[in-house]
């Protein structure tokens, strides 16, 4: 499923981006990314790929306006945004055949959905739910990552339209 953001919710994203990149970067707090972009990129992405999904179903991205500092282990981050109870965890690539991955657990999330894309025009790959992705098969050191991660291929992804006939 593609979403498209326009001119101006793409401005709306960076200015989320940039935000939450110097409120983090102010409170000593690092990005854990897994790529080797430049540093404000995963920031620039998450916002408008957060953005995107809110677009897809249709809901107003109350949650992606928080600038409150999150954190999984402190459990202070309830995910990107709430749809119908759930609480969704937003993750981009720009590579088109990329994995939905995942650094640590977040047990306050219900689904992890995964949009391919950047800047704006992004594609839903699909979803898993947390039960299913957080698991011990799914951490360690996967191809092409330098780092340990939770990881899954697009293929094992629960497709967009099932996956918004379980949440609607």
């Amino acid at each position: 499923m593609q979403v498209e953001l326009n001119d101006f919710e793409k401005s709306m994203g960076m200015a989320i981006a940039k935000n939450r990149y110097t409120n983090a970067r102010g409170a000593g707090v690092h990005n854990k990314q897994i790529s080797n972009e430049k540093e404000l990129e995963p920031d620039i992405e998450g916002a408008m790929s957060e953005l995107a999904m809110c677009k897809l179903l249709n809901i107003y991205p109350t949650d992606v306006f928080n600038f409150d500092l999150r954190s999984a282990k402190n459990k202070t981050d309830n995910g990107d945004l709430i749809y119908n109870n759930f609480c969704i965890d937003v993750k981009a690539t720009k590579y088109k055949s990329g994995r939905l991955i995942a650094t640590q657990k977040n047990s306050a999330i219900d689904y992890l959905c995964l949009m391919t894309g950047n800047r704006g025009s992004y594609f839903f790959a699909g979803a898993m739910h947390s039960k299913n992705f957080y698991t011990e098969s799914r951490w360690g050191r996967h191809p092409k990552l330098y780092r340990d991660c939770y990881a899954a291929s697009q293929e094992e992804l629960t497709p967009p339209e099932t996956f918004l006939k379980k949440v609607a």
